[in-house]
């Protein structure tokens, strides 16, 4: 679907006789250049062509078995491997300070990206019927993610919801980005790895869990930042021990509510424009092996 949409997109914006290469995917964020200047979308060639714009290691592990329950673990550094992926359902390379400023500017600043009649299309989230993720609200590439607070939090659990996407692929994650309507902030975590990498772990499957618990704790030193900033008590995560507990979303009675809540302060958002917004961003963090 987002390579056919990539075709047409080229088809619309350069000529008759030119090749899909000339298109130029940065077009959709020329708005934003100045604020998006770590965001690039490699073509043909392996990663190593595009180290000096800052393409970074990034490792996939190869196991006898599956993840779950490996016999053993090697991990591969990917760099030499092809950066395009699938062209434009895979070749986006952003850092994570990047990530949390493209959510600031989409859901917090609106009109800045997309129009605001696009955008409000985009808010209106069906849940999934079948398949992976069933029963999880979805948009047009929009998708709720809701960490589960502390039990003293409990009436605060909607303002820690994020709205945006997650993504991975063979050497790096960010299943964790998006922005909160109700601390008019935004958050991004990557990894240059799909797992941990911590082979002292006990047991090894913990690193299934780096990003998620690596995010939760991020989450909570903002949480703690938005609070003396804001000057009024903010809530807190539950990350462990064992973890954060549970990540998305699911269409039941009391999500509903909580999307109803945000869905009320994204209209808010959208009739105020609202100009005083943060956004934070954390730096890539991978585990080795040793």
């Amino acid at each position: 679907g987002y390579m056919l949409l990539g075709l047409l997109l080229a088809a619309k914006s350069i000529g008759p006789n030119d090749s899909w290469q000339s298109y130029n995917q940065s077009d959709v964020l020329k708005n934003l250049k100045s604020d998006l200047n770590h965001t690039f979308f490699p073509l043909e060639g392996p990663c190593t062509k595009y180290e000096d714009r800052g393409m970074i290691h990034q490792y996939t592990a190869e196991t006898t078995q599956h993840i779950i329950q490996p016999t053993s673990v090697k991990f591969v550094d990917i760099i030499g491997d092809s950066c395009l992926n699938g062209w434009t359902c895979g070749n986006l390379a952003v850092n994570s300070r990047d990530s949390a400023a493209f959510y600031y500017h989409l859901l917090g600043q609106p009109g800045q990206l997309v129009s605001e009649a696009s955008l409000k299309q985009m808010l209106q989230l069906k849940p999934f019927t079948t398949g992976w993720g069933k029963g999880l609200p979805y948009g047009y590439g929009l998708m709720p993610f809701a960490p589960k607070v502390l039990p003293q939090f409990a009436n605060q659990s909607e303002d820690v919801i994020l709205l945006g996407h997650g993504g991975m692929d063979y050497g790096s994650q960010s299943t964790f980005s998006g922005y909160s309507f109700a601390l008019r902030s935004a958050l991004s975590v990557g990894t240059g790895s799909e797992t941990g990498m911590n082979c002292s772990l006990v047991p090894i499957q913990l690193n299934l869990y780096a990003l998620q618990i690596t995010a939760c704790n991020l989450y909570n030193n903002i949480l703690e930042a938005l609070e003396e900033h804001y000057g009024a008590r903010t809530p807190r995560l539950d990350c462990g021990p064992g973890g954060p507990k549970s990540g998305s979303v699911t269409h039941d009675a009391t999500h509903d509510a909580l999307l109803s809540h945000w869905k009320t302060q994204a209209r808010q958002t959208l009739q105020r424009k609202t100009s005083h917004h943060l956004r934070f961003q954390s730096a890539g963090i991978g585990l080795k092996c040793v």
